[in-house]
Formats: structure tokens, sequence, C-alpha cells
């Protein structure tokens, strides 16, 4: 079984409104893994962060939404990070990340490995 253990997907996201791709399970594997997101600059932004089951960025729908239009303004910081941890994942299934503003980075961190 051919396993793969770390980072699996980095972006930096543009800051444009739009759900921008991380990490993408492959054919035959399935995955483990903590959704990272970090706000480098000391400004307030809205993140969504989505779960898509075996789908496109254009197949969204309401339940796919992990968080959805949180603000960085209801933390203690501007600065705290976001994470969302043991997300099972199978091939196929898609992790994506939206941010109103730029100067956020997102990374999905964990386990790949074969489907038994």
């Amino acid at each position: 079984m051919a396993t793969v253990k770390g980072q699996l997907g980095a972006v930096d996201v543009p800051g444009t409104g739009t759900l921008t791709l991380v990490y993408t399970v492959p054919v035959g594997k399935e995955a483990s893994v903590i959704v990272s997101v970090a706000n480098r600059a000391d400004t307030i932004t809205v993140l969504r962060v989505a779960h898509i089951k075996a789908g496109v960025l254009v197949d969204i729908a309401n339940k796919d939404y992990l968080l959805y239009d949180v603000s960085t303004a209801d933390f203690v910081s501007n600065l705290a990070p976001v994470r969302l941890r043991a997300i099972a994942m199978s091939a196929g299934d898609t992790i994506a990340v939206y941010s109103t503003t730029s100067a956020v980075s997102a990374q999905v961190n964990g386990i790949e490995g074969d489907v038994p």
C-alpha cells in the first residue's frame, strides 16, 4: 500500500470571493486530513471551507460547507488560525477554501493511502 503523509495540498487563496481548490483525493485513494486556514494580514476577512463529496467546484451544495461566512472579527485575533480536524475523504472528494480578502493561506495535511 502506497501511503503519503504530510502536506497534501496548499494554496494562497486569492481573496476574490470564489472557492479555490486546495486538495482532491486521487482515484483509488482515501485520506484523513486536517485543514488549516491562516490569515496572514491583521485585517478582517470572511472564510468558507467546503468538503465536496466526489464532485467539482461547480457542483457545490449547501451541505458541503464545513464553515460558511465565518468572520475573523469573531476570533480573539484576526490572525488566529482555523483548523478542521479528522476529515475522512474518499476518492474524488475535494477541499476548497474561500476568502473575501487576499493574504490567506490554506493547507491540507494528513494521510493518503490506497483503498483496501
